[in-house]
């Protein structure tokens, strides 16, 4: 839930929780309900298309919606929506009569908007998920049916978790502060937050980076002219030099980096039989957590260093588009989602399986463990 695939959806839904009084724990109670509705139909719907894909010899991995591109034109529509609502500027973008519906779906009076609330966060929350839910997925997979409902429901439960909460002690909304001008302040945070996640799908699709930066700041613009705050104006600035620096790869090219070579079994198994060392990253362009590897291990001049200078074999298995024989080549280690990296070398030629979440002492020791090649 602390995710940032899922925090600002869940951050929105009890932001709202506060314009209801706080006297009305009924209220507050049943739009609960209705949110953890959509969340366990929107979990017994994946755990259905798994039991039906696996029924007719299909496997699937933990957030393989996301590399159909239909499904991210859906969603990056519905977070722009929210973002919009968010940040102000419904009225200066839609037509009356139009902003009048908007309005009235995403009212807290409304039941409809509660239920896909939850069906949406469960559908974002995927990409981030797979570290911590990777392992009880891959058990489901291979599991019977029954099995399969029973663990996605456990997961839909603990993803309730906040919400349930709420329902058992609605009285826990007096612990917020009392409304004032930081809910408007905080409502603009979860809407910039939004539009991060707006930002990271449309740069899944290979949108121009230029077109994508100028679309953000026409729509920053209208809301800093709507609000004219001092507040807007700083956390725009901030919002804007951080996502460049977050989402631009401008600079790349000049960049040190690890030679990466596309994986195939073929390269594989010749680089085995040469008695090489090798790290296999499989990954992909929707996963936070594998951009987060990245970020604080195998980008780092010390990983680049150290496989250069030991002459290892860097295997890259990009799984953002489906690719069976990727899927088929982490099943054998009993993974459905990603990420997941395996080092192989002369004393390990099983390969050594690391831990989703990785480190750079974790992938030296380990290469070390395998065996330094003299190649």
């Amino acid at each position: 839930n602390l995710m940032p695939c899922v925090l600002p959806v869940l951050s929105l839904k009890l932001y709202s929780f506060l314009n209801i009084l706080k006297d009305k724990k009924k209220k507050i109670r049943f739009n609960c309900i209705l949110i953890v509705s959509g969340i366990i139909t929107s979990f017994i719907v994946l755990a259905s298309s798994v039991i039906i894909l696996k029924t007719f010899g299909q496997i699937v991995g933990w957030g393989f919606q996301f590399q159909n591109k239909f499904f991210l034109i859906f969603i990056l529509f519905i977070i722009l929506f929210f973002s919009l609502n968010l940040l102000g500027i419904f009225e200066v973008l839609l037509p009356q009569n139009i902003q009048n519906k908007v309005d009235n779906f995403l009212s807290s009076k409304s039941e409809s908007s509660q239920y896909f609330s939850g069906v949406f966060a469960t559908l974002l929350a995927t990409p981030c998920s797979a570290p911590f839910l990777g392992t009880a997925v891959g058990f489901s997979m291979g599991s019977s049916n029954i099995n399969i409902l029973l663990i996605f429901l456990s997961i839909s439960l603990g993803f309730s978790f906040p919400y349930l909460i709420f329902i058992v002690m609605p009285q826990i909304i007096k612990v917020f502060p009392k409304p004032g001008k930081w809910m408007e302040n905080f409502r603009y945070i979860l809407g910039l937050m939004l539009l991060s996640s707006f930002i990271w799908i449309i740069n899944l699709l290979k949108i121009n980076h230029y077109a994508v930066f100028i679309f953000i700041l026409v729509i920053l613009l209208f809301s800093y002219f709507k609000i004219k705050s001092k507040f807007t104006l700083i956390s725009s600035i901030i919002f804007l030099i951080s996502n460049i620096y977050i989402f631009s790869d401008l600079f790349a090219s000049k960049k040190r980096g690890i030679v990466w070579e596309n994986y195939n079994q073929e390269s594989l198994k010749n680089y085995l039989e040469d008695n090489r060392t090798i790290l296999v990253d499989v990954t992909a362009e929707w996963c936070v957590t594998c951009k987060f590897n990245k970020l604080t291990t195998l980008n780092t001049n010390t990983i680049i260093d150290f496989i250069s200078e030991n002459n290892i074999v860097a295997l890259k298995a990009d799984w953002t588009e489906r690719d069976n024989d990727i899927l088929n080549f982490i099943k054998n280690y009993n993974k459905f989602g990603i990420p997941v990296n395996i080092i192989y070398g002369p004393k390990n030629k099983e390969g050594i399986l690391l831990p989703e979440i990785i480190s750079k002492d974790i992938v030296i020791n380990e290469l070390l463990k395998a065996g330094i090649n003299e190649n």
